[in-house]
């Protein structure tokens, strides 16, 4: 009787597998497809030269030189090509920033985004952390201190603030 009754669940097991790589397939296909229509779309549409939300110039399609190539100045500019005139660029530019908004970010590659939404360019020398730059530079000269003085590990610290 047992015997019977997997006999008869089998089929149904068969089935669901069946119905399962169905699926992945079409997912599969799905992306696929997607991907494809956006490496078509990038050929077929036309170049831009200016983007009007970044106010600035974007790049064009690199000439190809043996020289370029050579210096690795060709795979540079096209990679820089490739990134200005992705499909839909604009879009997806905005998508980032209402994300990085939404986790609390308020700095955009050297823009702080202020109260009602005024921006703030930040100045060149305040721009990448400079006060943990110069906390680092400042202590580069410690390990050759040590050396000179025969110490070890956080000794010098000691002796430094004693000797001050």
């Amino acid at each position: 009787m047992r015997q019977d009754q997997d006999v008869r669940q089998e089929p149904a097991k068969r089935k669901k597998k069946k119905g399962g790589r169905l699926f992945y397939r079409i997912m599969a296909a799905s992306f696929a497809g997607i991907v494809l229509l956006f490496a078509l779309a990038g050929i077929v549409l036309p170049d831009r030269g200016y983007s009007e939300e970044e106010k600035r110039v974007l790049a064009s399609f690199p000439e190809a030189s043996w020289d370029g190539i050579q210096k690795k100045d060709y795979m540079e500019d096209l990679e820089s090509y490739v990134s200005d005139q992705f499909v839909l660029r604009d879009a997806w530019i905005r998508f980032k920033v209402q994300c990085d908004l939404l986790v609390g970010k308020r700095e955009f590659n050297g823009i702080y985004l202020g109260k009602d939404k005024y921006l703030i360019q930040i100045p060149e020398e305040h721009a990448g952390n400079q006060p943990v730059r110069g906390a680092v530079s400042g202590t580069s000269g410690l390990h050759d201190d040590c050396a000179e003085r025969g110490l070890r590990d956080g000794r010098i610290f000691a002796e430094r603030g004693a000797g001050t």
